[in-house]
């Protein structure tokens, strides 16, 4: 988890900043302003680069990272997944193979969608919670 104290925002959403290390990481949470706020957090490791993705609970963490899973899916196109459907939308779309709502992701086409289908309808429960991810 990650914690920060609250700087500015509006009623849609808050933004953060933490100073740590020399580093100033910005990102969106729905705490009130001038509270503290946590945030899970998942850090993407690639050959060229480390990238600190924040979401707003633990559920959101572990669907990005199951959505990793697929060929063809990286981070940008998980987080894309989860801002246009959410977690309990991409649960739903699985479990009912809804290949058009899946196609609604900018990124997904139908062979995409098939194919989050098949990795992981057994793996993204429908409910809700972390429990629902295996």
């Amino acid at each position: 988890m990650f914690r920060s104290h609250l700087e500015r925002g509006c009623k849609a959403q808050r933004l953060f900043a933490h100073h740590a290390a020399g580093r100033h990481q910005r990102g969106k949470s729905h705490a009130p302003l001038g509270e503290h706020a946590e945030l899970a957090t998942a850090l993407v490791v690639r050959e060229d680069s480390l990238t600190l993705y924040g979401f707003a609970d633990a559920d959101e963490r572990a669907v990005f990272e199951v959505l990793q899973t697929v060929t063809g899916v990286g981070p940008k196109l998980a987080q894309a997944a989860l801002a246009v459907l959410g977690a309990d939308g991409l649960r739903t779309a699985v479990a009912q193979e809804d290949l058009a709502t899946l196609t609604q992701v900018p990124g997904i086409g139908r062979k995409g969608a098939q194919r989050m289908v098949l990795d992981l309808k057994d793996r993204l429960a429908p409910g809700s919670g972390p429990a629902a991810v295996r």
